[in-house]
């Protein structure tokens, strides 16, 4: 099934799931801006906007922004602003909406006081589209005056701050985070043509080079390229975007996930994931992937899920942080508050893989295997092309329900398949476990090791390999990967 879960730690009875409330004017949705375009194409522009003042806003030390992931889900939303900002749990709302004709841009503006049910202010602005970059910054000042937010040091030059002054360039860029938010295999293959379109555009850009990189990553973790052909040049593309712009936050958490997954290099990803909070202390994926390190992987319980509901609080429609939290509180015995973060995951995307496999295992711990079983089947119907992992994870619950002949047949059905979709080392190790065929797990776990499988990274975190934890050659694995 995938799941990565947390350090086992104490139970806490009681705990509350629910994230701290900040309800101030200081706490911003920027919703999505309409595209009233002639061309129904230029989506990719008004989402453009949307996205540039969310990173610009997000760099203010005194505001609160809501990410991209969550304000997206309104996008051509019927719902009132009075439910968004209950919703997001946000004070003050921006709206607009973007029409852009050859060379000539009309975008309007307006910015709501939620707890006042008023507008603050609303404005057109009728500009050329080489002064794009002006209205940004001109949009970002009238939001942080009207809202009386005092600046901090850095501050006025993140204001300030320009990627690129080509506009060419800039409209490359947008459409190829157009194509990478669509998360597909295609989706990024073509982002990343559009990517290095942009950077040829402007060789002093640095974002393209982020997009390529953060393509390659992605790629390589969602098992479309192999690690050797990925990594390599999404090194090579952040250590670029770090020579043209040293204090770009993105840069800095795309670093921390490749000196993870790809060095295991712990501190040094740390150390990169903490640069780019400090750079941008609203970018949820930044407090996301830093979680994920200090929690499951170095076992750092408590700082992990701290930073798993930051990541939440910026971000609270996310299915994949929610997911996160909720395996906190799987890994402490509370099964009901994880639980609920699974429903929530579900509830904004029924087709999750990471709510219903959280479910499936939480059904497992309470021994209602036909449960698991009936979520596990269901993974599978939603990927009739088949991904075997599954599979293994369903033969994992006829083997801990005590069905070993079912298991193996599922098991061993599953491994005779031809094609691209191979299982990994480590996701056979988790059958051998649960049939206690220990040796033959700690030898596909020796192997993982050496093919620095990005899963192993979170091993003494994985459920189905908590049996294995009290054998000295646990330890020992944990000693070679430097995790203790």
């Amino acid at each position: 099934m995938g799941i990565k879960g947390w350090l086992r730690g104490p139970k806490r009875k009681g705990a509350d799931p629910r994230i701290g409330e900040i309800t101030g004017r200081e706490r911003i949705a920027i919703l999505p801006f309409m595209n009233i375009s002639p061309d129904p194409k230029d989506e990719y522009f008004a989402d453009g906007m949307t996205e540039e003042l969310i990173s610009t806003l997000s760099k203010i030390g005194k505001l609160r922004v809501i990410s991209r992931t969550s304000v997206m889900r309104y996008k051509q939303t019927a719902k009132s602003i009075e439910e968004i900002s209950k919703e997001l749990n946000v004070g003050s709302i921006l709206e607009g909406s973007v029409r852009k004709s050859a060379d000539d841009l009309r975008i309007t503006v307006k910015l709501i006081d939620v707890q006042r049910d008023e507008h603050v202010w609303s404005r057109d602005y009728e500009r050329k589209i080489e002064n794009v970059f002006a209205v940004q910054k001109e949009i970002a000042r009238n939001v942080v005056d009207s809202l009386r937010v005092e600046l901090l040091p850095g501050d006025e030059r993140n204001i300030e701050k320009q990627g690129t002054k080509n506009v060419q360039a800039y409209e490359l860029y947008l459409k190829g985070r157009f194509l990478w938010n669509k998360r597909s295999k295609e989706g990024m293959t073509e982002a990343i043509d559009y990517f290095r379109a942009a950077a040829q555009k402007d060789p002093l850009f640095a974002l393209p080079h982020v997009g390529i990189a953060d393509c390659h990553s992605l790629l390589v973790i969602n098992g479309y390229l192999p690690a050797k052909d990925g990594y390599p040049t999404a090194e090579k593309e952040i250590a670029q975007a770090l020579e043209l712009d040293k204090n770009l936050a993105e840069a800095h958490a795309s670093l921390g996930l490749f000196r993870s997954d790809a060095d295991w290099d712990w501190i040094a990803s740390e150390r990169e994931y903490r640069r780019a909070i400090e750079l941008n202390p609203n970018y949820a994926t930044a407090h996301h992937w830093l979680s994920i390190l200090l929690g499951p992987t170095l076992g750092r319980m408590d700082e992990g899920m701290a930073e798993a509901k930051k990541a939440l609080e910026l971000d609270p429609l996310s299915p994949i942080i929610n997911v996160n939290l909720g395996h906190g509180y799987e890994s402490m015995g509370d099964l009901e508050i994880a639980g609920e973060y699974a429903r929530k995951a579900l509830e904004l995307d029924p087709s999750f893989i990471g709510g219903l496999a959280l479910l499936a295992l939480l059904a497992v711990e309470k021994g209602s295997y036909g449960e698991a079983i009936d979520l596990i089947e269901k993974i599978a119907s939603l990927f009739p092309s088949g991904y075997k992992a599954i599979k293994i994870g369903l033969a994992c619950v006829y083997a801990k329900a005590g069905n070993l002949a079912k298991a193996k047949q599922v098991f061993e059905e599953t491994a005779a398949v031809p094609g691209k979709d191979q299982v990994t080392a480590f996701h056979l190790a988790r059958y051998y476990t649960v049939i206690g065929d220990r040796d033959r797990a700690f030898d596909l776990l020796h192997r993982a090791f050496v093919d620095r499988d990005p899963d192993l990274c979170t091993v003494r975190a994985e459920p189905w390999l908590r049996s294995l934890a009290p054998d000295a050659r646990f330890a020992d694995l944990l000693k070679k990967m430097k995790l203790r």
